[in-house]
């Protein structure tokens, strides 16, 4: 955290330290596979990225609601795929890349040509 000078930082202190003490330490986490969650975070790997089954993993563990996707460089079965689950779709890359600073993510694709001009503009990106 940076703090524009030594008041800010000073107040930022006393707060935390006049902060009251939870009411209760025990927390359930109701739902949670917390035994699960552990282990996928015991094994990232060092530099931190997870492919997307792991995150998918994860996001199940702690009971967070999914909606159906799928990971594939074949463009018929990406058509194949938002032909079933219906459209609105949204199509991002996958690769150790910042999505969004490449142009990796393309929201509310609504139509089947509107997904194929994404595929193959995506496909074109460095690092894909």
């Amino acid at each position: 955290m940076n703090f524009s000078d030594e008041v800010t930082l000073g107040s930022a202190l006393s707060r935390v330290l006049n902060t009251s003490t939870p009411a209760s330490t025990d927390i359930q986490l109701y739902g949670v596979d917390v035994p699960e969650v552990r282990r996928i975070i015991d094994r990232l790997p060092a530099e931190g990225y997870l492919l997307p089954d792991d995150v998918r993993q994860l996001l199940k563990a702690a009971n967070i609601p999914l909606v159906d996707e799928i990971t594939s460089a074949d463009k018929d079965e990406l058509l194949a795929f938002a032909g079933r689950v219906g459209y609105p779709v949204v199509a991002k890359v996958v690769g150790p890349v910042h999505k969004s600073d490449i142009g990796g993510v393309a929201l509310n694709i609504r139509t089947k040509n509107h997904l194929i001009c994404e595929y193959e503009r995506m496909m074109q990106l460095p690092g894909i």
